[in-house]
């Protein structure tokens, strides 16, 4: 990339809109102005990547549309509600019932009822990938390639463990946790409960690979679940 880039430049490598750019900018406050036009640093560019987040090209596919199944696909055992889908892949809920009833039309996605545990097991209707399908399979690569705007992440990361997982805390002030300062013993509590909720929650990214290896260390736990622990903090 050359020293300075100008603002169309960076929407065409992000994949993105010009007043969606243009946005961010002034929200970040960054970019430098050449006569009329404003200018990017190698610097700017990657601030304003982390905060438009990326995804590829593609005709068939959509930017919200990759958004959304890139946050399905950090929650490999669904998402209840497009509204939950939103808030993790950083659209607005209205934008994402669309892309979810525009995915499901074409067969990326489904909404089966599913069995969870929630203190007693109860039956709810989760929006998921539909893994075994060819249009999933098609576009598999590319959400693999799309990154989640940063301050999504971040304040998905910074969310206690979900509701479903309040069995697993049951003797815990769930109220006085912390996932940074306590992320080693929470990631420890989900890895030696073997639930498949929790284990897919952990893989989506909200504890910290510090904390990650903090747990792998920890007196009492078992080689396999080490293994694990140390397999998610290398992905990260």
């Amino acid at each position: 990339m050359d020293n300075t880039l100008s603002t169309t430049e960076a929407a065409r490598a992000l994949n993105t809109t010009l007043p969606r750019v243009h946005r961010s900018l002034s929200r970040l406050g960054i970019g430098t102005y050449d006569g009329h036009r404003r200018k990017l640093t190698d610097g700017d560019f990657k601030r304003l990547q982390a905060d438009l987040g990326f995804v590829p090209d593609r005709e068939d596919i959509g930017r919200e549309e990759l958004f959304v199944l890139a946050a399905l696909r950090q929650h490999s055992l669904g998402l209840r509600s497009a509204r939950a889908v939103a808030r993790v892949a950083g659209v607005s809920p209205t934008t994402a019932s669309r892309a979810l009833a525009r995915l499901e039309n074409k067969g990326y996605v489904v909404y089966p009822v599913r069995r969870v545990v929630e203190g007693a097991v109860k039956e709810v209707e989760l929006w998921e990938i539909n893994w075994s399908s060819p249009a999933w399979r098609s576009v598999e690569s590319d959400v693999r390639g799309t990154v989640l705007p940063a301050r999504v992440a971040a304040d998905h990361a910074s969310s206690f463990p979900p509701k479903y997982l309040d069995h697993l805390f049951w003797n815990v002030d769930r109220s006085s946790l912390n996932l940074d300062s306590d992320g080693a013993f929470i990631a420890l509590r989900v890895l030696g409960s073997l639930d498949l909720q929790g284990l897919s929650w952990l893989a989506s990214g909200a504890i910290s690979k510090e904390n990650l290896r903090r747990a792998s260390r920890a007196r009492g736990i078992s080689p396999r679940q080490k293994d694990f622990a140390l397999n998610l903090a290398r992905q990260m």
